[in-house]
């Protein structure tokens, strides 16, 4: 469980630092990948309460 918890605040983080960056340099696609991790981390629980 507290792997779980650690790992999802590591996605997020990661997500903001590419959105930041992404954003800053001007590349959309890195604020898609950012924006794109955020997704899976809000998906990810709802996908672990199914199984």
């Amino acid at each position: 469980m507290k792997s779980a918890i650690l790992g999802i605040f590591v996605n997020l983080g990661l997500a903001l630092i590419k959105c930041s960056a992404g954003l800053l340099g001007g590349s959309f696609a890195l604020v898609a990948d950012g924006l794109e991790s955020i997704t899976d981390v809000l998906s990810g629980p709802s996908l672990s309460q199914n199984r």
